[in-house]
């Protein structure tokens, strides 16, 4: 019996050493497709294809020796010893390797790669094979760029030498061939194959239009795949739709997806990382979403494409789980380059790959967005399915939250940002708004977590509807706000997208709407033109400036010495709420002082002792720098001095008697007390 299972054992091996060395292993490939969403975006799919490496193709499309446009020609080098590695490892499990350079066959016409695509027999289509086959109207709309100037990205023009024969760096193997034309279908007609992998540039040209590429091939009835991170436009950013290079091929993969066929990645074959160009240093977020109840897979698709990829700038990939299935294919691959993840999902739990990719992307820091059902994503009420895990307090641990239900839909909930965490940069422009969304019963949240807008609805406590945390070194931010509606609105928008920036670790712009929204913490001294990276340029016209100082105890009964120095142009002053001095004159009667240092006496009678007091500032600039020309301010009394140099709360735009508002909600970054 030993004797019997060492011969079998001996058996199975030489037939396996024998089916590789014949390329007869099965290529498995997780091909991405897209489909139609409402509001004209698309969610991404992820299915397995199995292929006989015998019955497939790869297909290395216009791989230049040199282009007429210099950036194309030097990616094509950066691309080409990927391409390579790729075609290398293909030939070697046996798939047919076919060359279709852009032209010059009478260069190779002596090669035997040649003369096995010369030789295959002609096959008679259905419709002509042409050399080229344009864009299809009755399968796909125009294509997402313009590349009507030709698409070269280079300034000025380029007018470089061209050499249309494959990139030296791609080598040709034995049994593989060279064609540039339908020749290629006849070859794969001759043997029998039925599934093409096609590579190489451009893909909005040769890629889908030569007579092996894509449009053809799909016409013809072959299985055909893209292999996205091998391939290039012609598209220059400069041209609609405004987008870089890097994020113009991503569309036309995306239509491509959407329109002809799925694609791959390299990774699939080599294992790493995608090929990425050096010079396409994008941010990856991964949106995934498995949730039914607030229709997200609508609404996040259409802020990730308009908001995330169009304005911000960042390569978006999508991934939509099947709820009922417990489903969020992709996640693994996706986590494994992406630089945040956004999450919408509710009560899902994960195959243990993707849920172990999940805790490894957080391990090593990167940073997650979390809206609505994320509280409660990995915490199914059913049983865990066989080979799956949940992960029940992900939201205390992760999140930072304590989600105990929600309140019963009707009541519009009030958000409001929190005063302590006005300077946050997730708050950069928000002021209060409303929100359809049911309150969720949050609090009180974890050590650690810091609340950013809160959330009230009549007859109920206020909850935390907004927060940051930190899981480990993973930057984390999370809203229960995620409603369908929330997304008509501005404010809720413009939350999410300050919420990826301050994520990706990128600077949050404040405009200049946002500083005559509500105030903002601004140095003094110094001109308002200086701050928050020039958001108000050359503003000149009204402002407002404020400050709470803790008057010590000692002081009562005395009047007090305040000082602001030089003030451009004129000035309005007020303690606690009275004028105590004036300096020019305001509109329409306008006379400048802005040379003038501000000494103003305060009242005893005005001062609370031992207790704080508001100072407000108004200020009107006639022309060039606004705002506190020199320094020297402070606060004194009989020798004591109190410097009042530091930031105070600005507010662009004339806000009447130095601005409404009480000492309550100025924040302790903008008060003054003695130490």
């Amino acid at each position: 019996m030993r004797f019997i299972r060492s011969c079998a054992t001996a058996l199975c091996l030489y037939v396996s050493l024998l089916l590789e060395a014949n390329g007869a292993d099965e290529l498995v490939f997780q091909a991405r497709t897209r489909q139609e969403a409402p509001g004209g975006s698309s969610v991404e799919s992820v299915k397995d294809l199995r292929w006989d490496p015998r019955q497939t193709a790869a297909i290395i499309c216009d791989m230049w020796q040199d282009h007429w446009c210099e950036g194309a020609a030097a990616r094509v080098v950066e691309m080409a010893p990927r391409a390579n590695e790729f075609v290398s490892a293909l030939r070697r499990r046996g798939v047919l390797i076919i060359h279709c350079p852009s032209g010059g066959m009478d260069y190779y016409e002596v090669l035997p790669q040649r003369r096995l695509a010369r030789n295959a027999p002609p096959v008679v289509t259905r419709e002509p094979i042409d050399r080229w086959t344009p864009l299809e109207p009755r399968r796909e709309p125009l294509l997402p760029i313009d590349d009507s100037d030709g698409g070269c990205d280079e300034e000025p023009k380029c007018e470089g030498r061209i050499d249309p024969h494959q990139t030296s760096l791609i080598p040709f193997g034995e049994g593989d061939a060279i064609t540039d034309s339908a020749e290629a279908y006849y070859l794969m007609h001759q043997r029998g194959i039925r599934n093409v992998i096609v590579l190489g540039v451009h893909t909005n040209i040769c890629v889908l239009a030569r007579p092996f590429a894509i449009r053809r091939m799909a016409m013809l009835g072959q299985n055909v795949v893209l292999v996205r991170d091998l391939t290039d436009t012609m598209y220059n950013s400069r041209r609609w739709p405004l987008v870089s290079h890097f994020q113009g091929t991503d569309l036309v993969i995306g239509h491509i997806e959407r329109h002809w066929c799925p694609t791959i990645g390299s990774e699939q074959v080599l294992g790493g990382r995608p090929f990425r160009f050096r010079a396409d240093v994008r941010p990856k977020v991964v949106f995934a979403l498995a949730e039914p109840e607030y229709r997200t897979h609508v609404t996040v698709p259409l802020f990730a494409r308009d908001v995330v990829e169009a304005r911000l700038g960042c390569e978006v990939r999508i991934l939509e789980g099947d709820p009922a299935r417990q489903n969020l294919r992709g996640l693994a691959e996706s986590l494994a380059t992406a630089d945040l993840l956004f999450l919408s999902v509710r009560r899902q739990s994960l195959a243990h790959e993707e849920m172990a990719a999940l805790h490894a992307y957080l391990e090593a820091g990167k940073p997650l967005i979390g809206i609505r059902t994320a509280s409660h994503a990995f915490a199914p009420r059913g049983p865990v399915p066989p080979g799956h895990v949940a992960w029940p307090a992900f939201d205390p641990e992760v999140l930072g939250g304590n989600y105990q239900g929600h309140h019963g839909s009707g009541p519009r909930t009030s958000v409001t940002p929190l005063a302590a965490a006005a300077e946050h940069p997730i708050l950069a422009g928000i002021v209060s708004f409303e929100s359809i969304a049911s309150l969720y019963r949050a609090g009180p949240l974890a050590p650690g977590a810091s609340p950013l807008l809160s959330g009230r609805i009549p007859g109920a406590p206020a909850e935390p509807v907004a927060w940051t945390h930190h899981f480990g070194p993973s930057k984390v931010f999370y809203t229960s706000l995620g409603h369908e509606e929330d997304f008509s609105s501005p404010q809720f928008v413009r939350l999410l997208s300050n919420g990826v920036r301050w994520a990706l670790g990128r600077p949050v712009p404040i405009e200049p709407e946002d500083l005559r929204a509500r105030w903002h913490l601004a140095a003094v001294p110094g001109a308002w033109e200086d701050g928050w990276s020039g958001a108000l340029g050359r503003f000149d016209g009204f402002a407002s400036y404020r400050t709470a100082v803790n008057v010590p105890a000692s002081w009562e009964g005395k009047d007090l010495a305040l000082s602001l120095g030089a003030i451009d142009d004129c000035d309005e002053t007020r303690w606690n709420g009275e004028i105590v001095g004036r300096r020019g004159g305001f509109p329409p009667e306008f006379r400048s002082a802005a040379g003038e240092a501000r000494f103003y006496s305060v009242p005893a009678r005005l001062v609370r002792p031992g207790a704080w007091n508001l100072i407000t500032v108004r200020v009107y600039d006639g022309g060039e720098r606004g705002g506190f020309k020199t320094g020297g301010q402070s606060l004194s009394v009989s020798g004591e001095r109190l410097s009042l140099e530091g930031r105070w709360q600005f507010r662009a735009g004339d806000v009447e008697s130095g601005g409404p508002g009480s000492v309550e909600e100025i924040p302790a970054s903008a008060r003054f007390e003695r130490k």
